[in-house]
């Protein structure tokens, strides 16, 4: 038996294991009742990977693997593009384009898989463009061009098999014999309107104003003393935290000059179009509104203490915190980042992490105009914490 072997991967609910449910004449999943900020867009989410194979003619089967989306689960990347599925024709990538930020979710798969995107073909998919017509495709073809990456990419109904299977044939046609793809089209093909099927993974909205099942409930507030995160920052018994400065940066990732439209199609600012170089700014970055609503949100998930929302300017806007001199030492946080990446000419800095000696650590996500402070439980793993943040903003 010959095996063609393909990837899928993507972020939460963009489709994956329904394309592979899809495409699949049989079919594993490991989905589990979702336990994060997963829950705003879906009631379940995959553990593992998902696992399908569709057979073509009588000796030849394509092999499916669907990762996890979520990054607390990102160890099963490395066993599959690694081992398993180190040796596939192809990956594809699922974005979802009702998502807030899909710039984000396209920059941030295609550096974490670019070793296996880089030795065989790749093609972006984008999914629920019937929900949300833009970006559209030309502005993706210009996000991978400043992204310095020539990748496919088109629209696709992950619930539809003409769709999955076009895609498919792309990906497998140079390095097979079979030609009767028309008979597989015509066996997969159905009308997804009467399926009752979701393009996102077995999605299951949030409605405003319920509980958020499955989100741990507040722990009760703690303090942190001013000296606690005064010492000296240690991130080396903190793998997933930021460089040893402690401020992670975008400088690296700046793009050459750009031209196009912004996630939502508007026209990007002139000085955007020539390469913005105040603050050292990605002119792809979408523009992030941070909500009042999330400081609640996130002091429901596990080791989280207290959030603040503030402006650059370092003025609170909402916050949790009780000791008044935290709280004002994060609005100092946010206030001081653009002086701090003008002078030492760092580039857009992203997160400022201070860890000392104490039970807790301080974080700051910076946006253009607002910050994100957050005092959390020492042991708390910052890069897992950051992207359940960010599910939050992309669904909120």
């Amino acid at each position: 038996m010959i095996k063609h072997k393909i990837l899928v991967t993507g972020p939460v609910g963009s489709g994956k294991t329904t394309f592979i449910r899809a495409a699949s004449d049989s079919f594993i999943d490991t989905e589990e009742k979702a336990t994060d900020a997963t829950t705003l867009r879906k009631a379940s989410t995959t553990v593992t990977m998902d696992f399908g194979t569709l057979d073509i003619g009588e000796n030849e089967r394509i092999q499916f693997y669907g990762t996890p989306g979520q990054l607390r689960f990102s160890f099963m990347w490395d066993v599959l593009t690694r081992g398993v599925a180190k040796d596939c024709l192809g990956v594809i990538l699922l974005i979802d384009n009702a998502r807030n930020y899909p710039y984000r979710d396209l920059k941030f798969f295609t550096q974490e898989f670019k070793d296996l995107m880089s030795r065989t073909k790749t093609v972006i998919g984008v999914t629920r463009s019937d929900v949300q017509e833009k970006p559209t495709i030309d502005v993706y073809h210009s996000w991978l061009q400043k992204l310095r990456l020539d990748y496919e990419v088109t629209y696709l109904d992950a619930r539809k098999g003409s769709d999955i299977l076009s895609l498919v044939r792309s990906l497998i046609q140079p390095h097979t014999d079979f030609r009767d793809w028309e008979s597989l089209d015509a066996w997969q093909r159905f009308d997804p309107s009467e399926s009752g099927a979701s393009e996102s993974d077995s999605q299951t909205e949030y409605l405003a104003g319920e509980a958020e099942p499955g989100l741990d409930a507040p722990e009760e507030s703690g303090r942190l003393s001013l000296s606690g995160i005064a010492e000296p920052t240690d991130t080396s018994t903190q793998s997933e935290a930021a460089p040893v400065s402690g401020v992670t940066s975008d400088a690296s990732q700046a793009p050459v000059a750009a031209t196009g439209q912004s996630a939502r199609g508007e026209e990007y600012p002139a000085g955007a179009r020539h390469g913005d170089k105040s603050r050292g700014k990605d002119p792809y970055r979408e523009k992030v509104t941070i909500k009042e609503s999330i400081v609640q949100k996130v002091m429901q998930i596990r080791g989280v203490k207290g959030v603040a929302l503030a402006t650059s300017m370092g003025d609170i806007i909402e916050s949790t915190i009780a000791d008044a001199q935290v709280m004002e030492f994060m609005g100092f946080l946010a206030g001081v980042v653009p002086a701090v990446e003008n002078a030492a000419n760092m580039g857009q800095i992203s997160e400022v992490i201070l860890k000392g000696s104490g039970d807790d650590l301080a974080i700051v996500y910076v946006e253009e105009e607002q910050s994100l402070g957050i005092i959390a439980e020492n042991r708390t793993s910052v890069r897992i914490l950051k992207q359940q943040i960010s599910d939050m903003l992309q669904w909120d």
